[in-house]
């Protein structure tokens, strides 16, 4: 996600983490696409949180792994998919973190940088225009069977940035995504036609998600202006080695960017019952926080404040949730008074 839809200073997050609650059950994230390392904001969780990344690159894989603690994060140099097959690796010279399964069609070429004469040499009727990448042939398998493979049997959050090929990720993680599966997914999305598939990334992966029990909590969109006239960048977009290239642009059709998707506990009749279940429900509202949603962190505490009493003073957690408007602390119910009394306008 963007960074600016993450709440850096989770307080709620901060006094689990403080409090050695998953000290013993540490909040498991599975990264699809590991390249750079695991995202900033995984770093809230300080050590109470371990990764398992994938990503085809061996070299890249190498690399994480000299410069991060085994226990806490391994990257695997794997390519995942919706079965075991045989598949080209398209492997982009301009950027490797391009690399991927799917090859780009003639819509790319609309996209980026092109002088004006040159918009007359598209080829509709050649999908693979756009394309500029060797071809490796690798073999690829699923999350499910590599699971099984070294023993993963649980884990409690899914990053999948696979270049065009996310809902083949997903279907090959069948077996993790329902309710006693992953808690919250992320996953980068397409809102155009610029890969080889037969709908945009983003409608494969919303009804998928959608039919597996998850639902749409948020969406960090970028835009790519036209060749035609190009826009001004809008981010420091680089490439694998660290040097500047073109990417999202300040204005131009949107085309990318992440989605989040959570299970809903409470509309699955989720039943906590040992301390491994209330767990569950502290990480589901840690994970909420963290992604900028404090108010569906504070509707679990509430809702599951019974089993929740026995591991912590629920209404302390609900004040760490308040937003911090005031410039002291204020409990749920103050904040809910000045709420009403001001109808909304805090």
């Amino acid at each position: 996600m963007h960074v600016d839809q993450i709440l850096w200073n989770p307080r709620f997050t901060h006094q689990l983490v403080r409090d050695r609650v998953f000290q013993d059950d540490a909040v498991a994230v599975v990264d699809v696409g590991m390249r750079g390392g695991a995202h900033e904001h995984w770093k809230l969780l300080g050590d109470q949180v371990r990764f398992i990344g994938f990503d085809p690159d061996e070299e890249e894989c190498r690399r994480i792994n000299e410069s991060s603690s085994r226990t806490q994060s391994i990257c695997y140099p794997v390519a995942l998919d919706s079965a075991p097959q045989r598949r080209k690796l398209l492997r982009r010279p301009y950027n490797h973190a391009a690399d991927g399964l799917c090859r780009y069609t003639w819509w790319s070429s609309r996209l980026g940088l092109m002088e004006p004469h040159e918009i007359t040499d598209f080829r509709i009727d050649q999908p693979g225009t756009a394309e500029v990448a060797d071809a490796v042939e690798i073999e690829t398998t699923t999350l499910d069977q590599f699971a099984r493979d070294i023993g993963l049997k649980t884990f409690d959050f899914l990053k999948v940035s696979a270049v065009g090929a996310e809902l083949d990720v997903l279907r090959g993680a069948e077996r993790f995504l329902g309710p006693d599966g992953a808690l919250g997914i992320e996953a980068e999305l397409r809102l155009l036609p610029t890969y080889d598939r037969p709908n945009p990334v983003f409608l494969e992966v919303y009804n998928y998600l959608h039919s597996r029990g998850y639902y749409l909590y948020n969406v960090s969109l970028h835009r790519l202006s036209r060749k035609a006239l190009p826009m001004p960048v809008a981010s420091d977009h680089r490439d694998h080695l660290g040097e500047p290239i073109l990417g999202p642009t300040t204005r131009g059709q949107l085309d990318y960017g992440d989605a989040v998707f959570f299970r809903d506990l409470v509309s699955d009749r989720f039943d906590p019952k040992t301390a491994n279940d209330v767990r569950r429900v502290l990480k589901a509202a840690s994970l909420f926080e963290i992604y900028n949603l404090p108010d569906c962190a504070a509707e679990l505490l509430l809702y599951y404040r019974a089993a929740l009493a026995s591991l912590a003073s629920v209404d302390d957690l609900l004040a760490q949730l308040v937003p911090d408007e005031f410039g002291r602390a204020v409990s749920l119910q103050e904040y809910l008074s000045i709420y009403r009394d001001r109808a909304g306008r805090i």
